[in-house]
């Protein structure tokens, strides 16, 4: 399932490419759908699109959406009720600062927010990946 606004046909570029090429002229939710034909889609911001499912839900939650504090914040609070009780909830961009003229763009408050969210209690870190450009990926679960 993807929960996104699907917007990024409204860029004229994305991570330093033109973009309507890579959508093959096609919009973002069609794009989407021409390469996952069968995934269930909800277009919405993240926490209101998983605050639509029943708690519980989900085994894996990958979140790749707003990069604010608030965002990420209000994410992951969204995504613990959603998760299963051995689920993992895995944040895409932990990482300061985009230095790339992506999407978001300038200063991230992915770390801040997930730090706080593991140091809060219940949570802690289960992998972590590196990608070459920074844009790190972090997995977390309820301790066990």
């Amino acid at each position: 399932m993807a929960i996104d606004t699907f917007v990024i046909h409204e860029l004229e570029t994305c991570m330093g490419a033109p973009v309507q090429p890579r959508l093959q002229g096609m919009d973002h939710e069609a794009y989407y759908e021409s390469r996952v034909p069968r995934a269930a889609r909800i277009k919405a911001l993240s926490h209101a699109g998983l605050g639509a499912l029943p708690d519980g839900y989900f085994d894996l939650i990958y979140l790749d959406a707003g990069h604010t504090y608030d965002d990420v914040s209000r994410d992951l609070e969204v995504s613990a009720r959603k998760l299963s009780a051995d689920g993992l909830i895995v944040c895409n961009d932990y990482t300061p600062f985009d230095q790339t003229d992506g999407v978001a763009g300038g200063p991230y408050g992915v770390i801040q927010a997930v730090n706080e969210f593991v140091a809060s209690g219940g949570w802690e870190v289960f992998g972590f990946a590196l990608e070459k450009h920074g844009f790190h990926d972090i997995a977390l679960r309820r301790h066990q």
